[in-house]
């Protein structure tokens, strides 16, 4: 089924809808020179701090899964390390911006020391997880490093967005859920059974939200990938269920997600600005961790 022309308002077909998947961080230019030939203060924030708020969730969802069914030392240890190699990201692109250039710009020495400190959280994490817990907790993580090398990869040598990051990206961040279960204790089925929880929702994700993109910019989009893609996750998720390895609420919302995405690509769709739909997909997570976490507690 492909749509040609869409119903969006014409305001918000100039909106850019940030996918949910890791995207490719896009570097400001440089300051305006200052009156005198100097340039200006660059904002921190933007060297330092990734800028898609989508990212954040895709981090943040396991981290906040594994802490509330699998609290250890060890996998908090394993959190900070996951979330410093997530925040390392920006200021790396900027250095290597800089470095292929042979230049160094007011941005170069706050993206150096914000890489400096992102560095130490990774380091500081994966000593402490291995330090309290062996090295079995980190497997899953080194097991995702090859994910992680395809998105640096992209972020670094390849301009614009590119569906396979996006996709290879959440499955890398998902890892940290797997090894702070078997932090806590648990056997390697659950522990990477609990791993495809928050990426049975992100990989979807990022289908649902690149068609909207389209959508909004009146550009012909196939509907059947998106909601293939999600049928296949709730699939997965019951099966998952039935052998007993995730808790039947962490199934039934993949199965709602994947009523919203056909609901979302319909024409019965709420119009929405880039805003509002990010912030909605934020708050599904948000939902989708939180029940996910009461079925592991309620054995549900």
């Amino acid at each position: 089924m492909t749509i040609a022309k869409d119903t969006i308002q014409k305001n918000e077909t100039q909106d850019t809808i940030q996918p949910e998947g890791p995207q490719p961080h896009r570097i400001p230019a440089e300051r305006p020179r200052r009156p005198g030939g100097q340039p200006g203060k660059p904002n921190w924030r933007t060297v330092a701090l990734p800028s898609e708020h989508g990212g954040w969730g895709i981090v943040l969802e396991p981290i906040a899964l594994g802490l509330l069914v699998a609290p250890s030392v060890t996998g908090a240890f394993l959190a900070l390390a996951v979330f410093g190699s997530f925040l390392a990201r920006t200021p790396l692109k900027v250095v290597w911006k800089d470095l292929r250039r042979d230049e160094r710009y007011p941005r170069t020495a706050p993206a150096l020391r914000a890489l400096a400190l992102y560095g130490a959280l990774v380091l500081l994490g994966f000593a402490g997880a291995i330090a309290t817990g062996g090295v079995t907790p980190v497997l899953p993580v080194l097991a995702a490093s090859p994910l992680i090398g395809v998105q640096l990869y992209f972020d670094l040598f390849v301009t614009g967005r590119k569906l396979l990051p996006e996709l290879v990206g959440p499955v890398a961040l998902a890892s940290v859920a797997g090894g702070m279960a078997l932090a806590a204790g648990w056997p390697w089925p659950a522990a990477l059974a609990l791993w495809a929880v928050p990426a049975l929702r992100t990989m979807p994700t990022v289908f649902y939200v690149r068609a909207r993109i389209r959508m909004a910019r009146n550009i012909p989009v196939s509907l059947a990938p998106p909601i293939a893609v999600h049928a296949l996750a709730a699939a997965t998720g019951l099966a998952l269920w039935l052998a007993g390895l995730i808790p039947g609420l962490a199934a039934l919302g993949l199965v709602l997600l994947l009523g919203r995405t056909i609901h979302g690509l319909s024409s019965l769709r709420k119009p929405m600005t880039t805003k509002a739909l990010g912030w909605s997909e934020v708050r599904l997570g948000v939902a989708y961790t939180l029940l996910s976490a009461a079925g592991y507690w309620l054995g549900l």
